[in-house]
Protein backbone atom coordinates (compact mmCIF):
# COMPACT_ATOMS: atom_id res chain seq x y z
CA UNK A 1 0.00 0.00 0.00
CA UNK A 2 1.33 3.44 -0.98
CA UNK A 3 2.24 6.08 1.59
CA UNK A 4 -0.27 8.34 -0.19
CA UNK A 5 -3.23 6.01 0.34
CA UNK A 6 -6.20 8.07 1.51
CA UNK A 7 -4.62 11.40 0.47
CA UNK A 8 -5.74 13.71 -2.33
CA UNK A 9 -3.99 15.57 -5.10
CA UNK A 10 -3.59 19.19 -3.98
CA UNK A 11 -4.51 20.45 -7.44
CA UNK A 12 -7.60 18.49 -8.54
CA UNK A 13 -8.51 17.16 -5.05
CA UNK A 14 -8.98 13.64 -6.44
CA UNK A 15 -7.65 10.52 -4.69
CA UNK A 16 -4.01 9.72 -5.43
CA UNK A 17 -2.97 6.45 -7.09
CA UNK A 18 -0.20 4.19 -5.84
CA UNK A 19 2.10 5.36 -8.66
CA UNK A 20 2.83 8.45 -10.74
CA UNK A 21 2.73 10.80 -7.73
CA UNK A 22 4.85 13.97 -7.61
CA UNK A 23 5.75 15.46 -4.22
CA UNK A 24 6.77 19.08 -3.65
CA UNK A 25 10.34 19.02 -2.26
CA UNK A 26 9.61 22.08 -0.06
CA UNK A 27 6.41 21.15 1.79
CA UNK A 28 5.65 17.56 0.79
CA UNK A 29 2.34 18.31 -0.93
CA UNK A 30 1.46 15.39 -3.30
CA UNK A 31 0.11 15.74 -6.86
CA UNK A 32 -0.78 13.63 -9.83
CA UNK A 33 2.17 13.88 -12.18
CA UNK A 34 -0.10 15.34 -14.86
CA UNK A 35 -1.56 17.91 -12.43
CA UNK A 36 1.89 19.07 -11.33
CA UNK A 37 2.99 19.43 -14.95
CA UNK A 38 -0.08 21.55 -15.60
CA UNK A 39 0.36 23.73 -12.51
CA UNK A 40 4.15 24.02 -13.07
CA UNK A 41 4.51 24.89 -9.37
CA UNK A 42 3.27 23.93 -5.90
CA UNK A 43 -0.07 25.50 -4.97
CA UNK A 44 1.43 26.30 -1.54
CA UNK A 45 4.45 28.08 -2.99
CA UNK A 46 3.63 31.39 -1.31
CA UNK A 47 3.54 29.68 2.10
CA UNK A 48 6.81 27.77 1.74
CA UNK A 49 9.05 28.29 4.71
CA UNK A 50 6.14 28.74 7.13
CA UNK A 51 5.30 26.22 9.84
CA UNK A 52 2.58 23.71 8.93
CA UNK A 53 2.54 24.98 5.35
CA UNK A 54 0.87 21.76 4.28
CA UNK A 55 -0.78 18.91 6.21
CA UNK A 56 -1.95 15.77 4.43
CA UNK A 57 -5.71 15.45 4.02
CA UNK A 58 -6.69 11.90 4.89
CA UNK A 59 -10.13 10.69 3.82
CA UNK A 60 -12.60 10.50 6.70
CA UNK A 61 -13.48 6.93 5.81
CA UNK A 62 -10.08 5.82 7.08
CA UNK A 63 -9.10 6.95 10.56
CA UNK A 64 -5.94 9.05 10.59
CA UNK A 65 -3.03 9.39 12.97
CA UNK A 66 -0.81 12.30 13.93
CA UNK A 67 2.91 12.04 14.53
CA UNK A 68 3.79 12.89 18.13
CA UNK A 69 7.20 14.09 16.98
CA UNK A 70 6.31 16.70 14.30
CA UNK A 71 2.52 16.97 14.57
CA UNK A 72 1.83 16.12 10.92
CA UNK A 73 -1.18 14.03 9.90
CA UNK A 74 -0.51 10.64 8.32
CA UNK A 75 -2.47 7.74 6.93
CA UNK A 76 -3.50 5.07 9.42
CA UNK A 77 -1.42 2.50 7.52
CA UNK A 78 1.86 4.42 7.88
CA UNK A 79 4.52 2.79 10.02
CA UNK A 80 6.81 5.80 9.78
CA UNK A 81 5.96 9.51 9.55
CA UNK A 82 6.09 10.69 5.92
CA UNK A 83 7.52 14.03 7.09
CA UNK A 84 10.03 13.50 9.90
CA UNK A 85 10.75 9.83 9.27
CA UNK A 86 10.14 8.77 12.89
CA UNK A 87 8.65 5.33 13.28
CA UNK A 88 5.41 4.62 15.06
CA UNK A 89 7.31 2.91 17.85
CA UNK A 90 9.84 5.75 18.28
CA UNK A 91 7.77 8.87 17.92
CA UNK A 92 4.35 7.36 18.35
CA UNK A 93 1.18 8.17 16.46
CA UNK A 94 -1.96 9.70 17.94
CA UNK A 95 -5.13 8.08 16.67
CA UNK A 96 -7.75 10.56 15.41
CA UNK A 97 -10.64 8.23 14.70
CA UNK A 98 -12.15 8.82 18.15
CA UNK A 99 -12.01 12.59 17.79
CA UNK A 100 -13.68 12.38 14.37
CA UNK A 101 -16.41 10.24 15.90
CA UNK A 102 -16.86 12.69 18.76
CA UNK A 103 -17.07 15.69 16.39
CA UNK A 104 -19.62 13.87 14.26
CA UNK A 105 -21.65 12.98 17.35
CA UNK A 106 -21.61 16.60 18.55
CA UNK A 107 -22.83 17.80 15.14
CA UNK A 108 -25.68 15.26 15.17
CA UNK A 109 -26.66 16.28 18.69
CA UNK A 110 -26.63 19.96 17.71
CA UNK A 111 -28.92 19.23 14.74
CA UNK A 112 -31.32 17.24 16.95
CA UNK A 113 -31.43 20.11 19.45
CA UNK A 114 -32.24 22.65 16.72
CA UNK A 115 -35.00 20.45 15.31
CA UNK A 116 -36.55 20.01 18.76
CA UNK A 117 -36.31 23.76 19.41
CA UNK A 118 -38.12 24.43 16.13
CA UNK A 119 -40.81 21.93 17.16
CA UNK A 120 -41.37 23.75 20.45
CA UNK A 121 -41.37 27.23 18.88
CA UNK A 122 -43.75 26.23 16.01
CA UNK A 123 -44.51 29.82 14.92
CA UNK A 124 -42.09 32.61 13.88
CA UNK A 125 -39.21 30.11 13.84
CA UNK A 126 -36.93 32.29 11.70
CA UNK A 127 -37.40 35.28 14.01
CA UNK A 128 -36.64 33.32 17.16
CA UNK A 129 -33.61 31.57 15.67
CA UNK A 130 -32.14 34.99 15.00
CA UNK A 131 -33.28 36.36 18.37
CA UNK A 132 -31.71 33.46 20.28
CA UNK A 133 -28.33 34.35 18.79
CA UNK A 134 -28.74 37.93 20.08
CA UNK A 135 -29.98 37.64 23.66
CA UNK A 136 -30.87 41.33 23.94
CA UNK A 137 -32.82 41.58 20.66
CA UNK A 138 -35.89 43.66 21.50
CA UNK A 139 -39.32 42.01 21.58
CA UNK A 140 -42.09 44.54 20.85
CA UNK A 141 -44.88 42.04 21.55
CA UNK A 142 -43.60 41.67 25.11
CA UNK A 143 -43.28 45.46 25.43
CA UNK A 144 -46.91 46.25 24.61
CA UNK A 145 -48.52 43.17 26.22
CA UNK A 146 -46.00 41.64 28.64
CA UNK A 147 -48.42 39.44 30.57
CA UNK A 148 -50.28 38.15 27.52
CA UNK A 149 -47.01 37.47 25.65
CA UNK A 150 -45.78 35.01 28.27
CA UNK A 151 -49.17 33.31 28.59
CA UNK A 152 -49.40 33.10 24.79
CA UNK A 153 -45.98 31.37 24.71
CA UNK A 154 -47.06 29.00 27.52
CA UNK A 155 -44.69 30.48 30.11
CA UNK A 156 -47.45 30.58 32.69
CA UNK A 157 -45.24 30.93 35.77
CA UNK A 158 -43.32 33.89 34.33
CA UNK A 159 -46.56 35.48 33.16
CA UNK A 160 -48.11 35.06 36.59
CA UNK A 161 -45.09 36.64 38.32
CA UNK A 162 -45.19 39.64 35.98
CA UNK A 163 -48.95 39.97 36.46
CA UNK A 164 -48.36 39.94 40.22
CA UNK A 165 -45.78 42.71 39.84
CA UNK A 166 -48.20 44.87 37.88
CA UNK A 167 -50.95 44.23 40.42
CA UNK A 168 -48.61 45.37 43.19
CA UNK A 169 -47.86 48.59 41.32
CA UNK A 170 -51.56 49.19 40.68
CA UNK A 171 -52.28 48.62 44.37
CA UNK A 172 -49.74 51.29 45.35
CA UNK A 173 -51.29 53.58 42.78
CA UNK A 174 -54.78 53.00 44.21
CA UNK A 175 -53.58 53.78 47.76
CA UNK A 176 -51.99 57.03 46.60
CA UNK A 177 -55.14 57.94 44.69
CA UNK A 178 -57.29 57.23 47.76
CA UNK A 179 -55.08 59.46 49.89
CA UNK A 180 -55.22 62.26 47.34
CA UNK A 181 -59.00 62.16 47.10
CA UNK A 182 -59.21 62.17 50.91
CA UNK A 183 -56.89 65.18 51.27
CA UNK A 184 -58.31 67.11 48.35
CA UNK A 185 -62.08 66.62 48.06
CA UNK A 186 -62.80 70.23 47.07
CA UNK A 187 -60.49 70.18 44.07
CA UNK A 188 -62.01 66.96 42.71
CA UNK A 189 -65.47 68.51 42.83
CA UNK A 190 -64.38 71.47 40.70
CA UNK A 191 -66.42 72.12 37.58
CA UNK A 192 -63.60 73.36 35.31
CA UNK A 193 -59.80 73.77 35.13
CA UNK A 194 -60.16 77.45 36.01
CA UNK A 195 -62.05 76.44 39.13
CA UNK A 196 -59.36 73.84 39.92
CA UNK A 197 -56.55 76.40 39.70
CA UNK A 198 -58.52 78.91 41.80
CA UNK A 199 -59.12 76.34 44.55
CA UNK A 200 -55.47 75.16 44.50
CA UNK A 201 -54.20 78.72 44.85
CA UNK A 202 -56.58 79.25 47.72
CA UNK A 203 -55.40 75.97 49.29
CA UNK A 204 -51.75 77.04 48.94
CA UNK A 205 -52.51 80.26 50.82
CA UNK A 206 -54.76 78.83 53.51
CA UNK A 207 -53.13 75.42 54.10
CA UNK A 208 -49.54 75.20 52.75
CA UNK A 209 -48.96 71.84 54.48
CA UNK A 210 -51.88 70.18 52.70
CA UNK A 211 -50.78 71.75 49.42
CA UNK A 212 -47.27 70.28 49.82
CA UNK A 213 -48.70 66.85 50.64
CA UNK A 214 -50.73 66.93 47.46
CA UNK A 215 -47.59 67.83 45.49
CA UNK A 216 -45.78 64.83 47.01
CA UNK A 217 -48.66 62.54 46.09
CA UNK A 218 -48.59 63.84 42.51
CA UNK A 219 -44.86 63.07 42.35
CA UNK A 220 -45.51 59.56 43.67
CA UNK A 221 -48.15 58.94 41.02
CA UNK A 222 -45.77 60.11 38.32
CA UNK A 223 -43.07 57.80 39.68
CA UNK A 224 -45.46 54.83 39.63
CA UNK A 225 -46.48 55.64 36.06
CA UNK A 226 -42.85 55.76 34.88
CA UNK A 227 -42.13 52.54 36.81
CA UNK A 228 -44.78 50.72 34.78
CA UNK A 229 -43.26 52.02 31.54
CA UNK A 230 -39.72 51.08 32.62
CA UNK A 231 -40.83 47.57 33.60
CA UNK A 232 -42.43 47.04 30.18
CA UNK A 233 -39.23 48.18 28.43
CA UNK A 234 -37.08 45.80 30.52
CA UNK A 235 -39.42 42.93 29.71
CA UNK A 236 -39.12 43.81 26.01
CA UNK A 237 -35.33 43.55 26.23
CA UNK A 238 -35.19 40.23 28.10
CA UNK A 239 -38.29 38.42 26.81
CA UNK A 240 -36.44 36.53 24.05
CA UNK A 241 -33.73 35.41 26.47
CA UNK A 242 -36.35 34.15 28.92
CA UNK A 243 -38.15 32.32 26.13
CA UNK A 244 -34.87 30.76 24.96
CA UNK A 245 -34.29 29.31 28.44
CA UNK A 246 -37.86 28.03 28.46
CA UNK A 247 -37.39 26.27 25.11
CA UNK A 248 -34.01 24.76 26.06
CA UNK A 249 -35.43 23.39 29.33
CA UNK A 250 -38.27 21.76 27.40
CA UNK A 251 -35.82 20.31 24.86
CA UNK A 252 -33.79 18.84 27.71
CA UNK A 253 -36.90 17.15 29.10
CA UNK A 254 -37.82 15.92 25.64
CA UNK A 255 -34.44 14.22 25.11
CA UNK A 256 -34.88 12.21 28.29
CA UNK A 257 -38.13 10.51 27.23
CA UNK A 258 -39.22 8.08 24.53
CA UNK A 259 -40.23 9.14 21.02
CA UNK A 260 -43.88 8.34 21.71
CA UNK A 261 -43.99 10.68 24.68
CA UNK A 262 -42.08 13.44 22.86
CA UNK A 263 -45.04 14.36 20.64
CA UNK A 264 -47.35 14.70 23.64
CA UNK A 265 -44.80 16.83 25.50
CA UNK A 266 -44.30 19.10 22.48
CA UNK A 267 -48.06 19.61 22.13
CA UNK A 268 -48.39 20.27 25.86
CA UNK A 269 -45.47 22.67 26.37
CA UNK A 270 -44.59 23.88 22.88
CA UNK A 271 -46.20 26.27 20.44
CA UNK A 272 -48.68 28.89 21.62
CA UNK A 273 -51.91 29.24 23.60
CA UNK A 274 -54.07 31.69 21.64
CA UNK A 275 -56.97 31.71 24.11
CA UNK A 276 -54.75 32.51 27.11
CA UNK A 277 -52.99 35.21 25.08
CA UNK A 278 -56.22 36.93 24.06
CA UNK A 279 -57.81 36.81 27.53
CA UNK A 280 -54.72 38.15 29.32
CA UNK A 281 -54.27 40.85 26.67
CA UNK A 282 -57.84 42.08 27.21
CA UNK A 283 -57.36 42.07 30.98
CA UNK A 284 -53.96 43.78 30.80
CA UNK A 285 -55.05 46.60 28.50
CA UNK A 286 -58.28 47.13 30.47
CA UNK A 287 -56.17 47.75 33.57
CA UNK A 288 -53.71 49.96 31.69
CA UNK A 289 -56.43 52.15 30.17
CA UNK A 290 -58.16 52.49 33.54
CA UNK A 291 -54.83 53.34 35.12
CA UNK A 292 -54.11 56.02 32.52
CA UNK A 293 -57.59 57.51 32.84
CA UNK A 294 -57.42 57.79 36.61
CA UNK A 295 -53.84 59.10 36.61
CA UNK A 296 -54.71 61.75 34.03
CA UNK A 297 -57.69 62.99 36.01
CA UNK A 298 -55.82 63.11 39.31
CA UNK A 299 -52.76 64.85 37.91
CA UNK A 300 -54.92 67.39 36.06
CA UNK A 301 -56.78 68.22 39.28
CA UNK A 302 -53.85 68.32 41.69
CA UNK A 303 -50.81 69.82 39.96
Amino acid sequence: MSRFTGQKCQSCKEALPDENVVVCPECGAPYHSTCFEREKKCVYEESHGQENCFSPEVEDSASSQICRNCGKKNSQTEETCSFCGKSVKEGGMLKKSLSHTKESGNADESNDTEKLMDSFIMTNITYYRNAFRHNLKFNFAALFSPVSYFFYRKMYLVGSLIAGGFMGILYMFAKQMEKMVYLNPDVHSAASMEDVMRRLLLLKQTNPYLYNELAKLSTSILFITFSVAALCILIGFFANNIYKRHVLNNVKQCKAITDESKERLILLLGGTNLVAGILTKIGFWSCVLKFISIATNILANSI
